[in-house]
């Protein structure tokens, strides 16, 4: 559910490194810049808090455990847009953030109540591994409510589930293969979808369809200046405000060389975002990216409502957690689902009679390496009644 978003204007047609350090440097300052680069290190995910002293005497480290790995779920920009308020020690209401919604591109809250598919997801999972089930029963009726759902948790024996397929799952935006996909790993991806996912192989008319589309809401989106403010306002080109606030969008994230990455952090802030540079790279960037891999599944929905949208981020996210074992990478383009007119054409376009509610591009990658998309520590997202 994350954006094709526009890596450092250095990627991919880098300044040479030489002609950069003439650019932004002179004389002595030259010679400091070498070991200012060599000292500047990795903004990485860090290991979610599940610790704080409060939490865990209201829940318990297991129930807190089961948090962290549910946060562990894609979001769009990363925003992570989940409250969860823990009413009993067993029971949980789980709410939109409404700080952490994207009213220019989400205004309807679809890729929200997405994104809170894949936390359910994840919980559930996390519960059965831990010694829980984890019941869910769906409050809101309309896309705007704030309370979305509730959960239930009992006591049950573990169920063997490798927790780590959740922390290792990642987005993936480059390297794609044109390899077809094998009928073997093609029906593994389509299964969990139960019927609701449709794929388009690379070059048939629809995908090439679809590729296009997307390029062109791309372009149209990155233009909308409401719409680049509001992913300027989700990319942290300060370090120490990535850190701080794990979330958002980094360098590392957008796929950056290790030196476009420490060009990023040492001479461009948030305002670089609206730059034209910034804004063609970006167009450029998404053009080569659709260009790549297999082909592209359209996951859909049988109507808008919050239990459907919600029942459709689950299938996503069970579908994604098998994809690093298949070295299959999932990379969703949400533009041509945001703007017009490519929204309303999309279905008849590749004749689908039920609403699309992902566009993924799919394909194999030599290299899947772990996830850098930072979190927020449980207590961010978690209050006590």
């Amino acid at each position: 559910m994350t954006h094709p978003l526009p890596p450092s204007p250095f990627r991919p047609d880098p300044i040479p490194r030489r002609d950069l350090l003439r650019t932004v440097t002179g004389g002595a300052a030259l010679m400091a810049l070498g070991p200012m680069l060599a000292s500047c290190a990795t903004t990485t995910r860090t290991a979610a808090s599940a610790r704080p002293a409060a939490l865990i005497e209201q829940i318990g480290a297991p129930r807190a455990k089961i948090l962290q790995y549910a946060s562990l779920a894609p979001s769009g920009h990363n925003t992570q847009p989940w409250r969860v308020a823990i009413e009993e020690r067993d029971r949980w209401t789980l709410a939109l953030d409404e700080d952490r919604l994207l009213p220019d591109v989400d205004p309807e809250r679809r890729e929200a109540l997405l994104s809170l598919g894949h936390f359910i997801e994840n919980l559930v999972i996390a519960a059965g591994s831990i010694g829980f089930t984890a019941e869910v029963e769906v409050l809101a009726e309309e896309r705007q409510e704030r309370e979305v759902a509730r959960i239930h948790l009992s006591s049950r024996s573990p169920v063997d589930y490798p927790l780590r397929k959740l922390s290792l799952r990642r987005t993936l935006r480059s390297g794609f293969s044109p390899e077809d996909l094998s009928r073997s790993d093609l029906d593994a991806l389509l299964a969990p979808l139960d019927g609701m996912g449709t794929y388009f192989p690379r070059g048939s008319r629809e995908a090439n369809w679809l590729q296009e589309a997307e390029v062109e809401a791309m372009r149209k989106q990155t233009w909308r200046d409401s719409a680049q403010q509001e992913l300027s306002n989700w990319v942290h080109l300060d370090r120490s405000r990535a850190e701080s606030r794990q979330d958002g969008l980094t360098p590392e994230t957008m796929e950056v060389s290790w030196f476009g990455r420490q060009f990023m952090y040492l001479f461009m802030d948030e305002d670089s975002v609206m730059t034209e540079r910034f804004r063609e790279k970006g167009i450029e960037t998404a053009a080569q990216q659709a260009g790549e891999g297999a082909g592209w599944l359209v996951v859909t929905s049988p109507d808008q409502r919050p239990s459907s949208i919600l029942k459709t981020g689950r299938r996503v996210q069970r579908m994604w957690l098998q994809c690093r074992e298949r070295r299959i990478a999932i990379h969703p383009m949400s533009q041509v689902l945001e703007e017009e007119p490519w929204r309303q054409q999309i279905a008849n376009a590749v004749g689908l009679d039920q609403k699309p509610q992902y566009l993924l591009r799919v394909g194999y990658v030599s290299d899947y390496p772990e996830p850098v998309s930072m979190r927020r520590p449980v207590e961010d997202f978690t209050t006590l009644a």
